[in-house]
């Protein structure tokens, strides 16, 4: 039986915070908390898109020199 797995924002967030060595000002978390589950909920759109088999992928970018 497959089982849906829980993106848990918050400590998401807290961890990240962690992980990079970053301290987040309390009175910012829940701002923080907020737009990292909307980034997460558009990355779920783009992530259950499947382009059709006849798309061709696009050109590689080169930057040009300055």
């Amino acid at each position: 039986m497959p089982t849906e797995k829980t993106f848990h924002v918050a400590r998401y967030v807290e961890q990240a915070a962690s992980a990079a060595g970053l301290t987040l000002d309390p009175a910012y978390v829940p701002g923080v908390v907020e737009n990292m589950a909307r980034i997460h909920a558009l990355a779920g759109s783009f992530l259950d898109f499947s382009p059709p088999d006849e798309e061709e992928p696009g050109f590689v970018f080169v930057p040009s020199e300055p």
